[in-house]
């Protein structure tokens, strides 16, 4: 690693395909990694905007208001964090409706549903 500059290092890591060869990390980063949720406030109201950036801290949290004055919020992340994503939506699960991609709110839904069961 001594002989190879930091330059090379980069180009090895982030830069375009060498020879056909697609740099790996950049691959990962770009094309496997990286996902994304979003949801809507069922109220606005300050408390439950906290709530959201609180348990949402550690990730890429964006809000918007929409057209009909609702709060939609927009999550990036690394897909391995797919679990803490979804205990946090858990946590949210009565401030929150309309989560896409709807695969993901299905499986929120199925884990609630789950827990209540255990819970009895």
């Amino acid at each position: 690693m001594e002989k190879i500059s930091d330059r090379e290092i980069w180009e090895l890591i982030s830069g375009s395909p060498v020879d056909g060869v697609v740099n790996e990390i950049a691959y990962f980063n770009e094309n496997l990694k990286n996902q994304e949720v979003s949801f809507v406030l069922k109220d606005r109201n300050e408390e439950a905007v906290e709530k959201v950036y609180n348990v949402f801290r550690n990730f890429i949290c964006a809000g918007e208001r929409l057209k009909d004055g609702r709060l939609k919020f927009t999550v990036s992340y690394e897909s391995f964090f797919y679990r803490k994503i979804h205990m946090a939506l858990m946590v949210l699960s009565d401030l929150i409706e309309d989560v896409e991609p709807e695969k993901t709110g299905e499986i929120i839904r199925k884990r609630i549903k789950n827990k209540e069961k255990s819970d009895i």
